[in-house]
């Protein structure tokens, strides 16, 4: 897994697969898809490249007040 802080990589001691802080090297390996870590727009919490396949953890805040709003333009894009 990699990580873009070093903060909270501690909750991560006892996990079974490595933890590695997302550096230049790493940008290079996962080329074009460096893009969807390096957003700041996104809350992305930890990424994995494996196998040539990039995934991803993401984090979403919602917003009461926006939920029912949010709510319609998502069933209207998956109508689409």
């Amino acid at each position: 897994m990699c990580t873009k802080s070093e903060e909270g990589n501690e909750l991560f001691a006892d996990a079974p697969f490595p933890v590695i802080l997302y550096n230049d090297s790493l940008k290079a390996a996962v080329g074009k898809n460096s893009v969807m870590i390096e957003d700041e727009e996104t809350a992305n919490t930890a990424s994995w490249y494996v196998n040539g396949s990039f995934l991803s953890a993401w984090s979403l805040k919602v917003d009461a007040e926006d939920l029912v709003e949010d709510a319609a333009a998502f069933v209207e894009m998956t109508q689409n």
